[in-house]
């Protein structure tokens, strides 16, 4: 057992969030405006940070970022047809907003395989961090 968790961590890459900026960083370049990005984060957790530290020069000057809304303020962009990415810290602080994106957008991208989520044995994932990347469209949109 030892030996299959050494060898995930080894086959994981060390720049887990690079492949994320890339892919907000391809929405927002393709975006004509403005782009959404709604964050369930954990305190300590923020994107475009690391070590206490602001990466700027990695971050799109179009994004409009909204931290921890509450599951009535999601309801309430999703039925007016708004169009926004969501990222989801994991484990997620606040369990009802990270399931509300969960059930209603669609799934991107993920620091580590979906799969592997059920199995959070000693609480590993709380030691851990990761992101999950949700593009949320309403059917009043489309």
């Amino acid at each position: 057992m030892n030996a299959a968790g050494l060898l995930g961590v080894i086959l994981l890459p060390q720049g887990a969030n690079f492949p994320l900026y890339k892919l907000i960083e391809d929405e927002a370049f393709a975006a004509h405006g403005p782009v959404d990005v709604v964050v369930t984060h954990a305190p300590n957790n923020m994107p475009y940070w690391y070590v206490g530290h602001r990466m700027p020069f990695l971050e799109p000057k179009n994004l409009r970022w909204s931290f921890d809304p509450p599951v009535t303020d999601l309801e309430a962009r999703y039925s007016q047809g708004e169009t926004f990415l969501a990222l989801v810290d994991i484990p997620p602080p606040t369990p009802e907003p990270a399931g509300w994106i969960r059930s209603r957008c669609t799934f991107v991208w993920s620091t580590w395989p979906r799969w592997v989520l059920p199995y959070n044995f000693f609480q590993w994932q709380n030691r851990s961090h990761g992101w999950e990347l949700y593009h949320c469209d309403s059917p009043a949109h489309g």
